[in-house]
């Protein structure tokens, strides 16, 4: 792992979708770090083009943090692909991902760019820091996110509701 020091990004149509999806935070950050760009048309903004949605957890696993620039969205299933393979997440501090992220343990969220680029600095020169945040960002991804945890909660529910609904 962390054949590449640096950050991946992986958002569709990045260019097209403009400041919502924070394209100008991402042109910020590209031009003070190496940060890889994948998705659909992510050639318009200099990235490595569309990887198979079967092949991207595979594909991140090199980078050394998964870059989340995105201001207004739910948690996208990239973050939580590269939380399961142990990559920290360094985003923007907002929506979602600040429910999820806590700084210096799964990664760090900041509003202010330039502190954001000091952690990508540390994470860039410290592979140790950055396997001990991607540890923990994978154990709260299995914990939180798994698929035996929600199909365990889902068949739950229904059990409740088939048994408050019992034959008059």
């Amino acid at each position: 792992t962390y054949e590449k020091p640096f950050g991946i990004t992986a958002i569709n149509h990045l260019h097209r979708r403009g400041r919502k999806l924070g394209a100008d935070i991402f042109t910020v950050m590209q031009e003070q770090h190496a940060i890889d760009l994948v998705g659909m048309d992510s050639e318009a903004n200099g990235g490595l083009g569309e990887v198979p949605p079967t092949e991207l957890t595979r594909f991140m696993t090199s980078y050394r943090y998964f870059f989340s620039p995105i201001r207004y969205t739910s948690l996208g299933l990239a973050i939580l692909e590269a939380m399961s393979i142990g990559l920290p997440i360094l985003g923007i501090a907002g929506c979602e991902l600040s429910t999820v992220i806590q700084n210096g343990v799964h990664g760090y969220l900041e509003s202010d760019l330039s502190k954001l680029s000091e952690h990508m600095r540390r994470l860039e020169s410290d592979p140790q820091h950055a396997a001990q945040l991607g540890v923990q960002a994978r154990k709260l991804a299995r914990s939180r996110f798994a698929i035996d945890r929600f199909a365990q909660e889902w068949f739950q529910t229904f059990h409740e509701v088939i048994n408050s609904h019992s034959a008059p």
